[in-house]
């Protein structure tokens, strides 16, 4: 099983000692403070699903922790479904969330329900920052952001259900700018980290090894390209990458890569247009992008078909489908919610 990157914590006698709906004096567990830091640092987030009254969290907030926890749920209902919402919230797999609470019935109960989910005993909570799911792979700014960012995104997504309107006019308000670049030798590290955490945005499913991204990025046959992206909310980091194969006349995207944080925001068109741009610049005729379908990747096919790309039938096999567009002078078209600012200058060090 893969790194966690979330762990959900139940509150009365496992964040703190006693139960607060019946005892004001309940305190914190020894060191409590120290765990959810060490595992904020890692870029894993911090969550909860209580049943307890909201007022919960006003003892949360007494005790200095609220800024450890985002999306937290304090109700009444099945944990199970709490735990659900969160996941769905924070767009991960459940497969990546770890529940720690001090009620065997509740484990249990998670466990019949979410059994991807892994579940700890609270009695444990001293160790859980030392288990192998839990440690950092990939050490990027990216990576130890990743609580703050998902803070960030809660401000967004408040922003969006209070808005009015169509979903663009609410994008266009965020005020979003990528910056599109050819990839470096210091950008290594997070294309690692996206080629292992992104399922749903990855155009084949593939996954490349350390060693095999490596090679590729010293290979004079391919490059990697890569986008930031930000709003007014904050700074999302290094979240697409591109994996293009060189031909004289054609470029071929290998592998493209957005992060599900910002799938839903039109970065993938962007990402796109500015490729068939770098390909026409390159003296190219055409783009073509790879494709295999998974079970979580099908709106990145149908991307490519609303951007104007046309499956190759000579090219496309059973396993994988090839998809190309004509660099006629138009760059495909991209969402008018998004701007791109572009470097004029080659990065040091492109190629190592």
């Amino acid at each position: 099983m893969g790194n966690i990157k979330c762990v959900i914590w139940d509150l009365d006698n496992t964040i703190w000692e006693g139960t607060c709906l019946e005892d004001e004096s309940v305190r914190v567990r020894p060191e409590i403070r120290r765990v959810l830091q060490d595992i904020h640092n890692r870029g894993i987030v911090n969550s909860i699903a209580s049943k307890n009254e909201p007022i919960a969290l006003e003892f949360v907030e007494k005790m200095g922790l609220s800024e450890f926890f985002v999306y937290p749920h304090v109700n009444w209902e099945p944990k199970e479904d709490n735990i659900r919402r969160i996941a769905e919230t924070l767009n991960i797999g459940l497969d990546a969330v770890a529940f720690v609470d001090d009620n065997p019935f509740e484990r249990e109960s998670v466990k019949a329900v979410l059994p991807e989910v892994r579940t700890y005993d609270a009695i444990d909570y001293l160790r859980i920052p030392d288990l192998p799911e839990m440690q950092l792979k990939y050490d990027t700014p990216e990576a130890r952001a990743r609580g703050r960012m998902y803070t960030d995104e809660a401000a967004r997504k408040e922003m969006e259900n209070e808005h009015e309107g169509r979903k663009e006019t609410f994008f266009q308000s965020l005020q979003m700018i990528a910056y599109p670049r050819l990839a470096n030798a210091e950008d290594l590290g997070r294309i690692r980290e996206l080629a292992t955490r992104t399922n749903q945005f990855n155009s084949t499913g593939i996954r490349y090894s350390d060693e095999e991204i490596g090679e590729f990025f010293h290979s004079d046959d391919h490059e990697f390209h890569i986008t930031t992206l930000v709003d007014k909310y904050g700074d999302y980091g290094r979240c697409g990458v591109a994996l293009i194969r060189k031909e004289p006349e054609a470029w071929n995207i290998e592998l493209l890569l957005v992060s599900c944080r910002v799938a839903g925001r039109g970065l993938g068109s962007t990402f796109l247009s500015y490729l068939t741009e770098e390909a026409a610049s390159a003296g190219c005729k055409i783009l073509r992008a790879k494709y295999i379908k998974t079970d979580r990747n099908r709106q990145i096919g149908l991307l490519y078909k609303i951007l104007g790309f046309n499956k190759d039938k000579e090219l496309s096999d059973a396993e994988a489908s090839v998809f190309a567009y004509v660099l006629s002078g138009t760059p495909a078209p991209r969402p008018e919610w998004i701007a791109v600012e572009r470097s004029s200058e080659q990065p040091e060090d492109a190629h190592g």
